[in-house]
């Protein structure tokens, strides 16, 4: 879930490196989305469909280039500070 454990605590913002946007639209995290911030970074997509659902859970898309390794992580913490 990513979210916080501690009783009273608040939840952080979720950000989750996810190149193909391979989330399930059934896990926990998205069933979430409206009550905790999440930020998915991604860099290849073919299914609008997909995106346009996360959005409506309130999930912010972060379209960041991608390296051979996967996400470009220094622009990621370059657009998250």
């Amino acid at each position: 879930m990513l979210n916080c454990r501690i009783a009273k605590g608040a939840d952080p913002i979720r950000v989750i490196c996810d190149t193909n946007l391979s989330i399930p639209l059934e896990s926990n995290i998205v069933k979430t989305a409206k009550e905790i911030k999440t930020i998915i970074a991604y860099s290849d997509i073919s299914d609008i469909n997909k995106m346009n659902k996360l959005k409506e859970q309130d999930i912010e898309l972060l379209n960041i280039p991608h390296t051979k390794c996967g996400i470009d992580l220094k622009r990621l913490m370059k657009i998250l500070r």
